[in-house]
């Protein structure tokens, strides 16, 4: 019992990488912005099935939306989805 995380089958856990808020209108008296949604995470565990996508941890990747759910590894949130809704790698 090495205490490592070990993810299975096609399931990732990503470091969620929080989007940035955007203003709503090019009129600086609005103080509204868009709620922004997860798009975007650091691959923190995943399986072996990433590498047959050419994916490696430490990858930052685009997911599709709604593909998250967030959990609770070792005191740190994290985002889990299955591998195929993994869209883009960000080189």
């Amino acid at each position: 019992d090495t205490g490592e995380v070990l993810a299975l089958g096609d399931w990732v856990f990503l470091e969620p990488i929080e989007p940035e808020a955007k203003l709503k209108s090019d009129i600086l008296e609005i103080v509204s912005y868009d709620t922004p949604r997860n798009e975007k995470g650091k691959i923190k565990y995943a399986s072996d099935k990433i590498k047959e996508h050419g994916l490696e941890v430490g990858d930052t990747v685009f997911f599709q939306k709604d593909a998250d759910y967030e959990m609770l590894i070792d005191n740190q949130t994290l985002w889990r989805m299955l591998v195929q809704h993994l869209m883009v790698v960000e080189k």
